[in-house]
């Protein structure tokens, strides 16, 4: 990202939750929150990944037991806080998506999960972080925006991949996706991916 995101992000939302904010953001989690309940017990372990201020992470972990990470010191600062006012079984750990399967051995947890995350990255990059999730769960949760236009550049001049519905079946083909269904009338569609026998 460039300059200082974190001065550009502060002054579009709030980087300690007020009630109201945490109550918004909850109120987006429970859209998502029936494709969990459907594939995980309450309390099972997640890895949340690029947590960021903790918007989804600090509302699922009232429902899960909720391992977040992010690579900047700073964000995670604040979603420390944000968790000590708000949050439920959640712990936070400075790392890299990229790096998921050397930090954290096979089966450590019971999903990943990302949420405006995977598009972020190229196609063949996408492809292997989810193989890199599979090894350490056996669900995958990815939360996406879908697009039919192109590729644009967010706020904090980094570039957004366009991928609409039937891009994103393209991209994971030979894996094996069990559930997808748009959220909201805001184009945004949840995939949950399932390891198989395939899957090293």
């Amino acid at each position: 990202m460039r300059g200082d995101w974190l001065r550009k992000l502060t002054k579009m939302q709030n980087p300690v939750f007020t009630r109201g904010d945490y109550e918004r953001y909850s109120e987006m989690v429970s859209l998502a929150l029936p494709f969990y309940q459907k594939h995980l017990k309450d309390g099972s372990r997640i890895l949340e990944l690029c947590c960021g201020l903790g918007c989804t992470a600090i509302p699922l972990s009232h429902h899960y037991h909720i391992t977040a990470l992010d690579q900047d010191d700073r964000i995670l600062e604040y979603a420390r806080m944000n968790a000590r006012n708000f949050g439920g079984r959640i712990d936070f750990i400075k790392g890299d998506l990229r790096n998921i399967d050397k930090t954290f051995g096979r089966d450590s947890f019971d999903a990943v999960s990302s949420s405006g995350v995977m598009e972020y990255f190229p196609e063949d990059e996408v492809k292997q972080l989810v193989s890199r999730q599979l090894k350490i769960a056996p669900l995958v949760f990815i939360n996406t925006l879908l697009s039919d236009i192109s590729n644009t550049t967010d706020d904090f001049g980094t570039v957004k991949y366009s991928y609409s519905k039937n891009k994103w079946f393209n991209m994971l083909e030979g894996y094996n996706i069990i559930q997808h269904k748009m959220i909201n009338e805001l184009d945004e569609m949840m995939l949950v991916v399932k390891r198989d026998t395939k899957t090293k």
